[in-house]
């Protein structure tokens, strides 16, 4: 409780918040806030409410500060992370060779096309986002989401959402060609069944196949940088969004921190 103010100065930062704005919120002067956050008065039970509504806390956040196992679930996060990306990285490295062994002996693409346009971008992407988790961590710190960034991660999960679905639909009916191919001559028949299509989804195939090979791989190869960018984005943009704790009027845990 003896660094409340601290608390509140910190939580206002956090939010993007001056002095002046976080005055008018509460419906004080500007003076009110600078008084709590310099230790010379303390807020009563209803104003640490308020205060704990407008910054998007709970009221133990207001009178304790970020508590440890907020920065547990940190750890946490980046642990699941790290390790999600670490068995993506194994899976690939041991399909990359059996793909290429496809690609050399039945002049077969399609596997190493879908490996790539699935597990190259989720690597980077998680790369991305474990590398700023990793920073949170070591710094301690996160910084400042303004509420205008949701509609940035809704935009970024649109996008990773569109090309997964377009990778799938382009690739998939000519990996299960593929894969017909591959059973039929190893009974040792010449033909090959072929899964059949109706004109409108060979063309959308056709023309989302187009689209993710020449213009991902052709003048240059952009997955990297791009999944990598949205990796960062999406971490910048909170995601997975924060469950913070609801600011309910508590006011057992402020009187026994008062």
């Amino acid at each position: 409780m003896r660094d409340i103010g601290k608390n509140i100065r910190d939580l206002r930062i956090a939010q993007n918040l001056t002095q002046d704005q976080l005055a008018e919120k509460l419906f004080v002067t500007r003076q009110t806030v600078s008084n709590y956050e310099n230790g010379k008065s303390r807020p009563d039970i209803d104003m640490i409410v308020k205060i704990s509504e407008v910054l998007e806390c709970d009221v133990n956040t207001v009178l304790y500060g970020v508590q440890d196992n907020v920065r547990k679930t940190e750890y946490i996060k980046l642990t699941v992370c790290a390790v999600v990306t670490l068995v993506i990285v194994v899976a690939y490295l041991y399909l990359r060779p059996v793909t290429m062994q496809l690609r050399r002996e039945h002049y077969i693409i399609s596997f190493d096309f879908l490996l790539g346009f699935t597990l190259i971008p989720l690597i980077w992407m998680l790369t991305g986002w474990t590398v700023m988790q990793l920073a949170c961590v070591a710094f301690k710190t996160r910084l400042p989401v303004p509420k205008w960034t949701k509609y940035a991660r809704y935009a970024l999960i649109a996008f990773v959402i569109i090309f997964f679905t377009l990778v799938f639909f382009a690739l998939l009916p000519v990996t299960a060609d593929d894969i017909i191919y591959l059973l039929e001559k190893s009974k040792g028949l010449s033909g090959a069944y072929t899964v059949h299509f109706s004109d409108t989804l060979l063309a959308l195939r056709d023309w989302a196949l187009i689209t993710i090979l020449y213009k991902f791989i052709y003048p240059a190869d952009i997955r990297i940088p791009v999944f990598l960018a949205v990796g960062i984005a999406l971490w910048l943009c909170g995601f997975p969004k924060n469950n913070k704790p609801k600011s309910t009027n508590d006011e057992k845990s402020v009187q026994q921190g008062a």
